[in-house]
């Protein structure tokens, strides 16, 4: 069957006036390709490489585009669909569009030689086989210049900026540092914006550090606990204020000893004298009821 196509090809090449089909041309179309060549069977052509290397040749030695067509097409459902997953309507459509491609496209036709990628036959004596390799090492010394590249140093505009970027990811590590130490010390949140803006730190983002972003990432990353669970503490932190003052501690006093025992507000916050005033105008306020 192979035979019958070179035939074809054959007779089309010689009645537009050129000579023997060159050797490469010759195997694949005969042979195809053959298994035995690519141990690996991720590194083989698929349909549509070969398609175009035979497209490339035709227009190179003057068939007609439709001519070129007709033969690749008959050729591509007998011989090639052996190494395609698609239905012959398929590669009749497929071999149109890519001969029309080719036929188009300002690219002359490339072999590569004996390094073609269908490891086929290179006849020493071919005509192109000398300026074939000469494109192959040229492709091969552009190939190591983008790999050069990709393995080069980067400027120096680049590592400032990788640089900075390192920079603003450990300047932010230290500034969650901070606020989880001072979440875990009571300070209330103005209280650690003011002192994160102290310290210069800003956002992931790079915003000025404010209440509302403050609230947000604490409550993000869990450093609070829901004030729920801060209640049987308040409790045992609201008996502990009324002993110290029964035994006539002062409140700076109260205070300090609230805060040794890790006791927290009901809003799961450190104790400071002003909240200790106000959580004690409140008993007081239990104690004496409502005024009539």
């Amino acid at each position: 069957m192979a035979e019958k196509h070179l035939e074809s090809l054959n007779r089309l090449a010689q009645s537009h006036g050129h000579g023997e089909i060159h050797t490469c041309i010759v195997d694949l179309v005969v042979n195809g390709l053959r298994p035995e060549r690519f141990p690996e069977v991720h590194d083989r052509p698929d349909r549509q490489a070969v398609t175009q290397y035979l497209a490339s040749w035709c227009k190179m030695v003057g068939l007609p585009q439709e001519e070129c067509t007709d033969w690749l097409v008959d050729y591509c459902q007998e011989v090639l669909a052996s190494i395609s997953r698609s239905s012959l309507s398929q590669i009749r459509h497929s071999t149109k569009s890519n001969t029309k491609y080719i036929y188009r496209a300002a690219k002359s036709f490339v072999c590569y030689g004996p390094h073609n990628s269908f490891k086929a036959a290179c006849n020493e004596a071919c005509p192109l086989r000398h300026e074939q390799i000469l494109l192959y090492q040229q492709y091969l010394q552009e190939k190591n210049a983008v790999k050069n590249y990709a393995l080069r140093e980067p400027p120096l505009e680049e590592r400032l900026a990788q640089q900075q970027k390192e920079e603003t990811k450990q300047k932010f590590v230290a500034c969650t540092k901070l606020i989880q130490e001072k979440v875990a010390e009571g300070l209330n949140d103005p209280q650690i914006v003011a002192l994160l803006a102290e310290h210069e730190y800003k956002t992931k983002n790079g915003k000025p550090w404010n209440v509302a972003n403050l609230r947000a990432y604490i409550k993000k990353l869990g450093m609070r606990e829901p004030k729920t669970t801060y209640e049987k503490q308040f409790q045992e932190a609201l008996a502990l204020i009324q002993t110290g003052l029964e035994q006539g501690l002062t409140r700076p006093q109260i205070v300090g000893m609230l805060q040794q025992k890790g006791h927290k507000t009901r809003t799961g916050l450190g104790w400071n004298l002003g909240v200790l005033n106000l959580e004690i105008q409140k008993l007081r306020k239990q104690e004496t009821g409502p005024a009539e």
